[in-house]
């Protein structure tokens, strides 16, 4: 393993040590149950899931030596690099990841020819908390003739954080790996244990309006049964 300072000049060449020692593990479970009631016209389902709840390790050792990053070619031969990025500590983490969802739908036969389905889910998930993640949607499908159907609907689908950004923001709560920035530095001397007593660290926090992301989504189609056995579809996403 090459253990040396990394180094970056910038439109040219990346050289000396990876520094890409770190390792992961991570322990899964998920679950869904629904719940289907018929009554008359309606087609009721509604359930709950949990896409993902993990036990997730990361150990971080990358990055120890430092990089340095130069704005040219001309830079790097006189030594003056831009920056230099380092991390030091204990770089150990250890978290459980929770997602849940709930969710409920009523299909409604309007007549021999027409269905309409309204929904709504909710999402939620742990350290990236946005309580207000409510996404309605709506299908309908129509019986043109006995072969042809049109069929449409339209959503809003959240997504969630992945565990990269919650890596960043928990090692930054807990203080124990400490990335520092320093402009103009010294080069080669990367400063070793002595950097923690000069330059301020690099904190990651939490927007206090963190918005979940999310797609709307709306499509429509017509589906034709050419035999038995066989048909063919036409269909616009958005």
């Amino acid at each position: 393993m090459n253990t040396a300072s990394r180094v970056v000049v910038l439109d040219a060449f990346t050289g000396g040590g990876a520094q890409a020692d770190q390792n992961t593990s991570e322990y899964h479970f998920n679950l869904t149950e629904s719940l289907t009631y018929l009554h008359g016209r309606h087609l009721l389902k509604s359930g709950f899931a949990i896409p993902d709840f993990s036990r997730r390790y990361f150990n971080d050792r990358t990055n120890r030596a430092g990089t340095f990053t130069f704005s040219s070619l001309d830079d790097y031969a006189r030594g003056t690099p831009l920056s230099l990025v380092q991390q030091q500590g204990d770089g150990e983490l250890l978290f459980l990841q929770k997602v849940f969802g709930v969710f409920i739908q009523d299909q409604i036969t309007v007549s021999g020819r027409l269905s309409v389905t309204p929904g709504l889910r909710y999402d939620w998930q742990n350290i990236f908390v946005d309580n207000n993640n409510l996404a309605p949607r709506v299908s309908a499908a129509f019986a043109v003739n006995k072969r042809t159907v049109l069929r449409g609907g339209a959503g809003v689908f959240y997504d969630r954080a992945g565990d990269g950004a919650i890596h960043e923001v928990l090692r930054s709560r807990e203080n124990r790996l400490q990335r520092y920035i320093i402009l103009d530095p010294l080069y080669p001397d990367a400063l070793g244990g002595a950097i923690a007593d000069t330059a301020p660290r690099s904190i990651v926090v939490i927007a206090p309006d963190i918005r979940t992301p999310y797609v709307v989504q709306f499509g429509a189609g017509l589906e034709r049964q050419l035999r038995k056995g066989s048909s063919i579809a036409i269909t616009y996403l958005g």
